[in-house]
C-alpha cells in the first residue's frame, strides 16, 4: 500500500511504501540488519579491490592494458586507506 505524504508535492515517485499496518517498534531488527549488512559489504570490498588491483596489473592477464604508475599509486593508496578504516572499525568494536 502506498501512503502519500503532503510534503511530496503530489509526485508519485516520492510516495513511501508501507509494508504492514503496524508501526515499527523498539524491538524491530531491520535497522540492525541493515547496518550489519552494509558493514559486511564494506569489509568485503577491501579484499575484492586488492585482488582486482593485482589482476589488472598482471601483464599476462591484461597485456598492454595494464594501469599506469600514477593510477596505481592512487589506487593502492585508496585500498590502503580502506583497509586501515576497516581495521579501525574492527578494533573499536563497531562503535
Amino acid at each position: 500500500m502506498l501512503k502519500r505524504y503532503p510534503q511530496d508535492g503530489g509526485d508519485s515517485s516520492l510516495c513511501q511504501a508501507e509494508v504492514s499496518g503496524r508501526p515499527r517498534g523498539p524491538r524491530d531488527p531491520r535497522p540492525q540488519i541493515l547496518v550489519l549488512s552494509q558493514t559486511l559489504n564494506g569489509h568485503l570490498l577491501a579484499p575484492v579491490l586488492i585482488v582486482m588491483l593485482i589482476l589488472i596489473n598482471d601483464r599476462e592477464v591484461m597485456g598492454h592494458h595494464v594501469n599506469a604508475v600514477s593510477f596505481n599509486s592512487v589506487a593502492w593508496a585508496s585500498a590502503a586507506v580502506m583497509v586501515e578504516f576497516n581495521l579501525l572499525l574492527l578494533i573499536t568494536g563497531f562503535g
